[in-house]
C-alpha cells in the first residue's frame, strides 16, 4: 500500500515536471520573437515599420533612420528593406507581451503627441497611416483614367473632386 502511494507521487512529479519543462520551452520560444531585430535585446517601447510591420525598439529604430538619412539612403525596414512610407506606429501588442513577460502589470502608454514629437526630426510632415483613407482612393480605370465617382459594394455612392 505504502509503495503504491509512493508510485503515484512519483507519476504525479513526473507530470509536474513535463509540464514544467513544456511551459518553459514554450515562454522561451515566445521570448525568442520579442527581440529587437537591430539591438538583439528584448523589444523597448516597440514601433511598427509601415507598411511591413515589423517591430523595433523605437530608439533602435529612430538611430537606423538617422544614419539612413544622414547617408542620403532611402529609409527603409532594417529587416526586408521595404522603403518606408510614413513614420512608424506604436506595437500595442507586443509591447503589452512584453510588460506582462517582464512583471511590469500594466502597460505604460504614451500620448499620440509624444509620438509625433519623437519621430518629427525624421518624419517632420507625415502622419501615422489610416486604413479608411486608403481604402477612399480611387483606383483608375481600364484607360488609366481617375474615376470622379466611385460605388461602393453597399450601395453607397462617393463622390470625389479633383
Amino acid at each position: 500500500m505504502e509503495q503504491e502511494r509512493q508510485l503515484a507521487d512519483l507519476r504525479n512529479v513526473r507530470q509536474v515536471v513535463t509540464a514544467s519543462t513544456a511551459a518553459e520551452s514554450k515562454l522561451a520560444a515566445i521570448e525568442e520573437h520579442l527581440n529587437c531585430n537591430v539591438c538583439f535585446e528584448t523589444v523597448e517601447r516597440p514601433f511598427a515599420v509601415n507598411p511591413c510591420g515589423h517591430e523595433f525598439c523605437a530608439k533602435c529604430l529612430k538611430e537606423w533612420f538617422k544614419d539612413k538619412k544622414s547617408k542620403n539612403e532611402a529609409m527603409e525596414c532594417p529587416m526586408c528593406r521595404t522603403l518606408v512610407e510614413g513614420r512608424p506606429v506604436r506595437a500595442f501588442l507586443l509591447r503589452a507581451v512584453v510588460d506582462v513577460i517582464n512583471g511590469n502589470g500594466a502597460v505604460t502608454t504614451n500620448s499620440s503627441a509624444d509620438d509625433k514629437e519623437f519621430w518629427r526630426e525624421l518624419f517632420p510632415n507625415t502622419v501615422a497611416p489610416t486604413p479608411a483613407l486608403a481604402l477612399a482612393q480611387p483606383l483608375p480605370d481600364r484607360d488609366g483614367e481617375q474615376p470622379t465617382d466611385v460605388d461602393s459594394p453597399s450601395g453607397v455612392e462617393l463622390f470625389l473632386s479633383r
